[in-house]
């Protein structure tokens, strides 16, 4: 029997998924795929060793178009782990193949059947809303007061400079997408809340790591999205106060 390295031969499970910077797409031209503001990145388990990338992408573009696939490595000895990460350029080619593989489909030579779900946290970033034009006066309670009847919340939380006073914003998240989106449609630009500068700004919350906008104090920096950032800066830093003109888009 060969005495192969322990590490090697666990795959990583969902609650041990690496932090893996996202690659470029590889052996396309850069522009030439996109992939829809709504794309999840799925976690695969139980994937053989010996299929690499290559061998793996015809399996998953039967459901769509791949915007990135790429195998889990050890750091250390690149060893294949037995998983990988897998976006789509469309949702819906994300949800057929979880639909249709997680749990049913194996490949050849593997144990069990494929793991095809959600990469770690997908699910509670995309549905986390950023909220701008939020009255400076305004609390969590009266917030909630706005978002609830769409669903059921997670979350609510004004963003508060340090001596505590409301920045005119907060972070909302709901259990459930279909709330948050729900939500946006009936409120975003719409609805305004009683002494709020304007309609408010609801969109959801980017946690892109390239190009982060930080929000201080606020859970390590969460990001807002870049409409809801410039519509933010635009009452309140450029040119709202004072009983100046209100900030052009």
């Amino acid at each position: 029997m060969k005495d192969e390295d322990s590490s090697a031969n666990t795959p990583a499970t969902p609650e041990q998924q690496p932090e893996v910077e996202d690659p470029p797409t590889e052996s396309l031209p850069e522009g030439l795929l996109e992939k829809d503001a709504d794309a999840i990145k799925l976690f695969v388990g139980q994937i053989p060793r010996e299929l690499d990338e290559a061998a793996l992408r015809p399996v998953f573009e039967a459901y769509g178009p791949v915007f990135d696939l790429m195998v889990i490595r050890d750091k250390q000895t690149g060893a294949h782990r037995r998983c990988a990460f897998l976006t789509y350029c469309h949702r819906e080619s994300a949800e057929k193949a979880i639909a249709e593989l997680h749990g049913q489909k194996k490949l050849p030579n593997a144990q069990n059947p494929l793991q095809v779900r959600p990469a770690e946290g997908q699910a509670e970033r995309e549905n986390k809303l950023f909220v701008g034009m939020v009255p400076r006066a305004a609390a969590e309670g009266d917030l909630r007061a706005v978002f609830a009847p769409f669903g059921a919340l997670r979350e609510v939380h004004v963003i508060r400079q340090p001596d505590g006073a409301n920045k005119g914003c907060a972070f909302v998240k709901f259990a459930e997408r279909r709330a948050a989106l729900a939500a946006i449609a009936a409120l975003h630009e719409r609805h305004t809340m009683e002494g709020g500068p304007r309609a408010l700004v609801v969109k959801f919350a980017d946690n892109k790591r390239g190009g982060e906008r930080g929000v201080g104090g606020v859970g390590g920096g969460m990001a807002l999205g870049a409409a809801a950032a410039a519509a933010h800066r635009g009452y309140y830093y450029g040119g709202g106060g004072g009983g100046g003109g209100g900030g052009g888009p």
